[in-house]
């Protein structure tokens, strides 16, 4: 046996040695943070795109909902909803100069409408309802009511 040259077993002869610099490291993981869309702010540029005015109108409608009660009670609601509605109608006409006053049998018959509406929706006792479901709803109408619909 020749003891400058040991005797190598097969696995040995298979493996090379190979410098260390040249194995690559793991990158690590970037971590890309979930930034939340604010659809209020998509909204309003919507609007803007469209004209200064209808921005206005749509200002107008923030601010009728972030001022108020907002419980999330089907009565509550459905009053704001109601008292809303008669709002955006009324700034309608007084931006164009016209009296709304002979719109309020009207608006006192819609909120009643909206009242009795909600109370027959209480009574039913509807298992696991909320008043939720119906926002959700009106808002999928509301954004969606002037988009074009795609042809398939």
């Amino acid at each position: 046996m020749n003891i400058d040259k040991p005797n190598k077993s097969a696995l040995e002869e298979l493996m090379k040695e190979v410098p260390a610099s040249s194995i690559p490291l793991p990158k690590p993981m970037e971590v890309i943070a979930h930034t939340p869309v604010d659809v209020n702010d998509i909204h309003r540029e919507t609007w803007a795109n469209k004209s200064n005015r209808l921005l206005n109108d749509y200002k107008y409608g923030e601010g009728l909902a972030l001022y108020g009660e907002n419980d999330l009670t089907t009565r509550t609601f459905f009053k704001r909803f109601a008292n809303i509605i008669c709002s955006i109608i009324t700034n309608e006409c007084q931006k164009r100069g016209t009296s709304s006053e002979d719109l309020k049998p009207y608006y006192n018959i819609l909120d009643a409408y909206f009242l009795l509406l909600s109370k027959e929706i209480d009574k039913k006792d509807l298992k696991d309802f909320d008043i939720l479901a119906i926002i959700a709803s009106l808002q999928g109408f509301i954004t969606n009511y002037n988009r074009k619909k795609e042809i398939k």
